[in-house]
């Protein structure tokens, strides 16, 4: 002991410190100690940024509670920024909410446009396998009828939802129309032979399999809701089918399906709390107790803060679902929403966005929009479809008029000069200078 050790005042590190040290270990062997420091930065006053930062950490581990968790504190001191969006329509997509990852991410852009999370965000929208198909012909009707038999079904009202989905399995024989009609039936018996077309019409989609496991399970046919689970399983994909899948696996009795299917994940995403809890779950079901509670502590140390960690940890004979931690995301898809009177969807937003990040340097984003929202209005469906399925003539001719509204007559004629086409792109060059000055 010194003379003045009695007087040494500690020293409490500042977040950037604990920011740099975090930032450094962000790899892919070492994202649980990027996330202790980030928590720690996040700890000794970090902002609405570093609460981002780590979101995304979590993000990339797969612990998307986690990541909703700190995404709501960087929107409650922050607001709602370009990253917070790009965040929380990647969360949405592993929870299966496609219509809200779509809003998110379009949102993203049109707050950032021509910036790198813009483009990440354009090249999900453009390259996302989404769930959406373009009906078949004369299947409009049913479809329709699909939609109202569900609305009825969620107020509550049975007969008139079934009702409605057997005039939809009627008027078209969809996968949407066979899986309600088959949903809705009295007895599984009559419920089979519709859920199994369901499966073959939606094939690829994990709803149907289920379905038909449950059906086999209710008639009394054990190995064949067992060969169905098993059959399921690689169609998992997302955070969302997974817990479906364990949640009807569970159900039935089939544990070690669950369990398999969570080891399969975990294999790729090691320190994914949401599938550990998965297997936490399963272990106690199978009255592995002590592998459960050194899960649960794996758990509790890659995210301290897990609040269906820390229930089970003061619940220890809880072995269900805690759906506490779904709260999140509904909040987080409420404040991107709010934001369309501030932006534009659909199109016109990723063909803004387009231009802006390809003509970066020529021009601003705010002077690229003024060249081409006059022109968008003026420009009929088909005009519009062709330039959102980013036809090359299309485009090539709206570049050459944003050069032209820009001033660059220059790069214009020496454009015009080496492509082929070179007539057709002058009258249609023509044509949109003529429909902005007529307005």
């Amino acid at each position: 002991m010194t003379f003045f050790e009695d007087k040494v005042v500690p020293f409490e590190r500042p977040a950037s410190y604990w920011q740099k040290k975090a930032r450094k270990a962000y790899k892919p062997d070492r994202l649980p100690e990027a996330a202790r420091l980030m928590r720690k930065a996040l700890e000794q006053g970090g902002d609405s940024h570093t609460a981002l930062e780590l979101a995304a950490i979590y993000r990339s581990m797969l612990c998307i509670s986690a990541a909703e968790r700190y995404l709501m504190k960087a929107a409650a001191e922050g607001g709602v920024t370009p990253q917070l969006c790009y965040e929380t329509g990647l969360c949405a997509l592993e929870r299966q909410e496609e219509a809200m990852a779509e809003d998110a991410l379009d949102a993203c852009i049109r707050l950032a446009p021509g910036s790198a999370l813009a483009h990440e965000s354009q090249e999900i929208l453009e390259t996302y396998p989404w769930s959406y198909q373009k009906p078949q012909k004369r299947t409009a009707r049913s479809l329709a009828l699909s939609h109202f038999a569900r609305t009825r079904l969620q107020r509550g009202d049975v007969q008139g939802a079934r009702e409605r989905a057997e005039a939809a399995w009627k008027r078209g024989k969809t996968g949407e129309a066979a899986i309600l009609h088959g949903m809705l039936q009295s007895t599984p018996q009559l419920a089979q032979p519709l859920v199994e077309q369901a499966t073959e019409l939606l094939a690829g989609q994990t709803p149907p399999m289920l379905l038909l496991a449950q059906v086999y399970y209710q008639q009394g046919k054990k190995e064949a809701a067992r060969h169905a689970l098993e059959m399921c399983a690689p169609l998992c994909t997302t955070l969302q089918q997974a817990e479906a899948f364990s949640l009807m696996a569970g159900q039935m009795g089939f544990y070690e399906e669950a369990l398999r299917l969570a080891e399969s994940k975990l294999k790729y995403f090691p320190c994914s709390t949401d599938y550990l809890l998965i297997k936490y779950r399963m272990l106690k079901k199978l009255e592995e107790r002590e592998k459960a509670e050194r899960v649960l502590q794996t758990i509790l140390e890659i995210d301290p803060e897990d609040a269906c960690g820390q229930w089970y940890a003061r619940h220890p004979e809880e072995d269900v679902p805690y759906l506490g931690r779904m709260m999140f995301l509904p909040i987080l898809g409420m404040m991107t929403s709010s934001l369309r009177r501030m932006r534009k969807t659909g199109p016109l937003n990723r063909l803004l966005h387009l231009f802006a990040f390809s003509l970066r340097e020529e021009a601003s984003p705010e002077q690229i929009y003024a060249a081409i929202i006059p022109l968008w209005r003026k420009l009929n469906a088909r005009e519009r479809r062709r330039l959102d399925e980013r036809e090359q003539q299309p485009i090539y001719h709206l570049y050459l008029y944003v050069l032209e509204m820009l001033g660059k007559r220059e790069t214009v004629l020496q454009a015009l000069s080496s492509m082929p086409g070179r007539k057709m792109a002058e009258r249609k060059l023509a044509w949109y200078l003529y429909l902005t000055q007529e307005g």
